[in-house]
């Protein structure tokens, strides 16, 4: 998405809250995150699919302002 370094991004991802645990906070800092978002449709400026352990996964990301 060609991000600047210190620009934020929001993340929406078809997963279960209790999925990530407290692993959130450690995916929110990773990912210069200021939210994780679950809902069964993620959209956002870059969408993607993932085959995790052969689970369909799909995590969108969008760019936000401060």
């Amino acid at each position: 998405m060609d991000l600047e370094m210190e620009e934020k991004i929001e993340v929406e991802i078809n997963i279960e809250k209790d999925r990530l645990g407290e692993w959130e906070n450690y995916v929110k800092n990773e990912t210069r995150s200021k939210e994780i978002i679950y809902k069964e449709k993620p959209e956002g400026e870059h969408v993607k699919e993932w085959d995790i352990e052969g689970e369909k996964i799909i995590i969108g990301i969008k760019r936000i302002g401060e």
